[in-house]
């Protein structure tokens, strides 16, 4: 749990029905999560995670909810997934899709503060899964979350053998996930199953034909 004011302490014994903490206007948002020690996520790399149980064993936490409250907890969860658990790993090996970072940021060191720009991801809407998503940290661009040509070719499906790929990126609506205005193009390319190059042309309006200097590699 976080985001609360905690009511109980380091040691205190808790039963059904204790109240654990509580939160107001300024939190934001209650944050809830379970780690299962015994289960993994699929990453591509692992040894990214190894310091963060959270993200390496997270499991969906209102499965462990008894009924009814389960029920109820899954009703208030928004989008237009059918899926209301949600997906965080997108990883497959040897595909584009999934987490990717800047070459040369030590495994042990991935999320520190100073390395969140150098993270980059090919993944789908949380609320509209079926909009994909280039979620930028920086480096080759200003951070931010673009949405790509419906008619582009997913992710997924995208392997050393698919050469030179070019994304048309947009800005999108996010209330209704809709791409708007057309942003630039993104440059993408694996050449090795960990390795990708990857350019943003951000303002852009004709697809460029090949990467320049300003490219960058990325690895899982």
């Amino acid at each position: 749990l976080d985001h609360v004011i905690p009511a109980v302490s380091v040691g205190t014994v808790l039963t059904a029905g204790d109240i654990v903490g509580t939160t107001g206007q300024m939190s934001g948002a209650v944050d809830l999560g379970v780690i299962n020690l015994s289960s993994m996520q699929n990453f591509a790399n692992p040894a990214r995670y190894s310091c963060f149980p959270e993200i390496l064993h997270g499991i969906p936490p209102l499965q462990s909810f008894k009924e009814p409250l389960r029920t109820t907890l899954y009703s208030k969860v928004r989008g237009y997934a059918a899926d209301k658990d949600g997906i965080y790993n997108y990883d497959i090996a040897g595909k584009l899709i999934g987490n990717w970072y800047l070459e040369g940021v030590p495994e042990m060191q991935t999320f520190f503060p100073q390395n969140w720009d150098k993270h980059l991801a090919f993944v789908y809407d949380n609320y509209y899964p079926n909009k994909m998503r280039i979620s930028i940290g920086g480096t080759i661009c200003p951070s931010s979350q673009y949405g790509v040509d419906a008619t582009s070719t997913l992710f997924e499906n995208i392997s050393t053998a698919s050469g030179l790929v070019t994304y048309k990126i947009f800005n999108f609506n996010f209330s209704s996930g809709e791409n708007d205005l057309h942003a630039g193009y993104i440059l993408v390319q694996m050449i090795s199953d960990t390795q990708i190059k990857v350019e943003a042309f951000i303002g852009t309006t004709s697809p460029p034909g090949s990467f320049t200097s300003n490219s960058k590699i990325y690895e899982r």
